[in-house]
């Protein structure tokens, strides 16, 4: 159970849980820590982790190919959870689709404070904090060590 929503069932007949990546292809590396899983061993409800890595954004993509890519991954195959999108803005497209159907949207870069609202969008988890709370805790910083400037 994630903040209250259970993970998707695994297909009992799979020895491994199959996990859609959607990278940009500067990130596409990114799918390390779950090849660090399979080498420690880490399971998921007594299953591998099996990472399905796909490279599939780049500048001129929009969020409407991305997700016409996701739609046609996850009925072709048995996908458990997503990781990815990088950006915002294609979060935007694929988190109501994953919320829909019950997938974990998982985005390890996404900070747009919208995307915090769980009614709209219920699926949908970030490893980065928002623009806000990132906002916030630069103010703290000034406010604590009394700096005026900063050097971008």
């Amino acid at each position: 159970t994630i903040n209250g929503q259970e993970w998707p069932s695994v297909n009992a007949s799979l020895d491994y849980v199959q996990l859609l990546g959607l990278f940009p292809a500067y990130d596409s590396q990114l799918f390390s820590p779950i090849l660090l899983a399979q080498r420690s061993g880490i399971l998921l409800e007594n299953r591998y982790l099996i990472h399905y890595a796909e490279v599939v954004t780049n500048s001129n993509d929009n969020g409407l190919s991305i997700l016409d890519h996701t739609c046609q991954k996850v009925t072709q195959m048995t996908i458990t959870g997503i990781v990815g999108p990088a950006y915002s803005s294609e979060v935007r497209f694929i988190a109501p689709y994953t919320s829909r159907i019950g997938l974990p949207l998982i985005s390890y870069s996404a900070t747009n404070p919208d995307l915090s609202d769980t009614s709209m969008y219920s699926s949908f988890y970030r490893l980065a904090p928002s623009d806000s709370n990132l906002a916030l805790a630069i103010i703290k910083l000034f406010e604590l060590y009394k700096w005026h400037t900063s050097i971008y």
